[in-house]
C-alpha cells in the first residue's frame, strides 16, 4: 500500500463522498473543519520532516472530516474515538478504494486517548510502512485536534519551525487558549513518538 500510495491521487469524487459522509453524521462541522485546516497546515509545513504527499495529505484530511462522527452514535463522548473508527470501517464507501478506508480509519480513532499499539486491532494488521503513515497522520491530527479545545477557534493559525533538534508551533490566536495549549502538551505524546524529536508550543506574545 505504501507504494500505491506514492502514486493515489484523490478524485473530485472521493472528496464528495467524505465530506457527505462528515455531513450525515457529524454534529459539530465547524469544529471538525476547523481542526482539518489545522492538521493540514501542519501537514504542509512539516513535509520535509515526514516525507509523505498528496495520497498521505488526503488521508490526514478525511480522518480530520470524520474523526468525531462518533459523537452521533455515542452521545456522552464515551469511546467515540473507537465508534468513529467502526463507522468509517463500516461505511459502504463507493468512490474511495478500500485499501485505504482502514488508514483513515485508524488515523481518526488515534485522536484521543491512547497511541497506536501493535496489539490493537486493525493497526496490528498493517506493515511497517503502513503503521509508520498512521503514527505520523494521527500525530498531526491528535496535535490539531487539540488546538481546537474549546471548539471555538480560538488558535487562527500556526507557525511550525523544525531546528532539526525539536519542532516549535507558534500560534496566533483569538483569545485566550491556555486550554488549547495544555491539551496540545498532554497530546504531544504520538508527536515526539512518530517523529523523534520534542514539540514546544508557543502562545501568541511569547
Amino acid at each position: 500500500m505504501f507504494t500505491a500510495l506514492e502514486d493515489f491521487r484523490p478524485s473530485a469524487a472521493m472528496r464528495a463522498e467524505v465530506r457527505g459522509f462528515m455531513d450525515q453524521r457529524e454534529p459539530e462541522p465547524e469544529h471538525v473543519q476547523h481542526v482539518r485546516e489545522l492538521a493540514l497546515s501542519l501537514f504542509d509545513q512539516l513535509k520535509e520532516r515526514h516525507g509523505l504527499g498528496e495520497g498521505a495529505r488526503f488521508l490526514l484530511e478525511s480522518a480530520a472530516l470524520l474523526h468525531d462522527i462518533g459523537w452521533s452514535v455515542a452521545p456522552d463522548g464515551r469511546k467515540h474515538h473507537k465508534v468513529a473508527y467502526d463507522m468509517i470501517r463500516s461505511h459502504r464507501w463507493a468512490a474511495l478504494p478500500a485499501t485505504l478506508v482502514p488508514i483513515i480509519a485508524l488515523v481518526a480513532r488515534y485522536h484521543r486517548k491512547s497511541v497506536p499499539d501493535a496489539a490493537h486491532d486493525g493497526f496490528a494488521e498493517l506493515d511497517s510502512a503502513e503503521q509508520a503513515i498512521v503514527r505520523k497522520l494521527a500525530a498531526l491530527l491528535r496535535v490539531a485536534d487539540a488546538l481546537d479545545r474549546s471548539h471555538q477557534s480560538r488558535v487562527l493559525a500556526i507557525a511550525a519551525k523544525d531546528t532539526g533538534a525539536k519542532v516549535v508551533l507558534r500560534l496566533s490566536s483569538a483569545g485566550p487558549c491556555a486550554a488549547e495549549l495544555a491539551a496540545a502538551d498532554a497530546k504531544k505524546d504520538l508527536f515526539e513518538m512518530a517523529y523523534g524529536v520534542p514539540l514546544v508550543l508557543l502562545a501568541p506574545g511569547i
